[in-house]
């Protein structure tokens, strides 16, 4: 007997409308993670676990992160909701045990710098919870003499940013908990900081420029010139923000000056840097899987890719050379990126050589995209 899809969708509307605090009349096969404040990605995550209570059901993380939107969400738990034969059956907790034994496979090179984008929905309920997976990581870095780095975003916030008391936007829990552990280092970016624990963490984070947060004079510079390596664990090539570093190193035409603040940006300044939903970073993955370059593994129930990000850049910046907008979504697809390709397509020569110079105030960017606060990582 079939599960009905109005039922599915009764239940699914109830649970949307208590985690996102929005109206249940509001919500429609519309109604989608990008185009909604309230659903970031810890309320992503508070979704799918409440979800996985009220249907009895486990979702693996590739079926988690592909449930953007109302329509997807009911399809996906219908069929699931078929395919279990009793409701109330809750997965086996990865005990810790276990995930240091998987970390501990993990090859990590000596001295080394391990940039990890992570979702601990994906990996599954752990004993612990996220210490447990970072504990398991920074113990492994330990042995080698390595070093730990996840973003530490706070996105452009409301309120002054101070790296010792402001929540991270949009980064995950696995994110927001390190940050916070001791000893680990935060660097001074107001909306696009990393946060890093081991030998390299102060030379990594010690300089964080304004302008062009990702690209070579950053953190992400340095780590690339200490050839870290980096680990999606659960997560795709969308939040790989290498390729954001690829993007500079290729003086794309699409970077623009934005407010630092959603609220107050004369009183908080603006800086340069990259805006789109980053959404296109997935067509990265099919080739650095084709050139061989990802090994693959298993931590907790998520799928952990390891690759370094020397091979990400090379090839993106290849991909990049022959079309600057790969990495964008096709013309009428995402606003963000329709934006993102009219700056591009409107560089002139000497737009080209402002910022292949390095400029920090290219002449022609001084110009805000109305809708970038909403960017994805």
């Amino acid at each position: 007997m079939g599960v009905s899809m109005s039922l599915v969708a009764h239940r699914v509307r109830a649970v949307m409308a208590r985690v996102l605090s929005l109206a249940p009349e509001s919500i429609d096969a519309t109604t989608s993670f990008w185009d909604n404040d309230s659903w970031n990605s810890l309320r992503h995550v508070e979704l799918i676990e409440a979800l996985e209570q009220e249907f009895g059901i486990w979702l693996e993380g590739a079926d988690a992160a592909a449930m953007l939107d109302f329509d997807s969400i009911c399809h996906r738990l219908a069929t699931a909701a078929e395919d279990v034969p009793q409701a109330g059956t809750a997965p086996r907790e990865v005990s810790r045990d276990a995930l240091v034994a998987q970390v501990a496979r993990l090859p990590l090179p000596p001295g080394g710098v391990l940039l990890m984008h992570a979702s601990l929905a994906a990996v599954g309920p752990v004993e612990r919870g996220p210490v447990t997976v970072i504990d398991a990581l920074v113990q492994a870095l330990r042995r080698v003499g390595g070093t730990l780095v996840m973003p530490a975003m706070a996105g452009r916030s409301r309120l002054g940013y101070d790296p010792a008391r402001t929540p991270t936007n949009d980064m995950g829990v696995l994110a927001e908990v390190f940050w916070r552990m001791p000893g680990v280092l935060r660097s001074s970016h107001p909306t696009s900081a990393f946060a890093a624990l081991g030998p390299a963490a102060g030379w990594l984070l010690e300089r964080h420029p304004i302008d062009r947060p990702e690209g070579p004079a950053g953190p992400m510079g340095r780590m690339a010139e200490r050839d870290a390596r980096v680990l999606l664990l659960g997560t795709g090539h969308m939040a790989n923000t290498s390729i954001h570093l690829a993007e500079y190193l290729e003086h794309v035409g699409y970077q623009t000056r934005q407010p630092i603040s959603r609220r107050a940006p004369d009183a908080h300044g603006t800086l340069i840097c990259i805006s789109h939903c980053s959404r296109g970073f997935e067509r990265l993955g099919p080739a650095l899987q084709r050139s061989g370059r990802i090994q693959r593994w298993q931590l907790g129930r998520a799928e952990a890719q390891l690759f370094a990000m020397s091979a990400a850049v090379d090839l993106a910046r290849r991909m990049l050379a022959d079309d600057p907008c790969v990495f964008l979504c096709e013309m009428g697809v995402c606003s963000q990126c329709d934006e993102a390709r009219e700056a591009s397509h409107a560089m002139t020569d000497l737009d080209a050589e402002v910022l292949r110079s390095g400029d920090p105030e290219p002449r022609r960017r001084a110009r805000r995209m109305p809708h970038a606060d909403r960017q994805r990582r």
